[in-house]
């Protein structure tokens, strides 16, 4: 029998509503993430990479319970994402790291 991934999202999306311009048309909603399913394996590293806008951050913060998805499954070491999108995920969260990468290693210093 395997074991249950440390990560898994189900169809997760995550839309932003933008402020009203019109008082006539409803407000623009800009979608984040679109149904996103993955599982990483316990023990497991990866890895998101992707353009500047293309909701790496979104679901990151989703993952750490930073945020909440609009719509979908999130479940971190079996345990589905907390109701209240500020109660995070306690201990569950110590495994995960964030490491951001720039594309130039040159230094600034002299």
């Amino acid at each position: 029998m395997s074991e249950a991934p440390a990560v898994r999202l189900t169809d997760v999306t995550r839309d932003f509503r933008r402020p009203r311009r019109s008082l006539l048309r409803p407000a623009p909603v800009v979608h984040a993430l679109r149904g996103v399913t993955l599982e990483v394996p316990a023990g497991e590293r990866f890895g998101i990479v992707g353009e500047s806008g293309s909701g790496k951050s979104t679901l990151l913060r989703i993952v750490a319970g930073l945020d909440r998805p609009t719509s979908g499954r999130v479940e971190i070491e079996g345990a589905t994402s907390p109701v209240c999108p500020n109660a995070g995920w306690g201990s569950c969260a110590t495994g995960c790291s964030w490491c951001c990468k720039t594309r130039s290693a040159r230094s600034t210093r002299a």
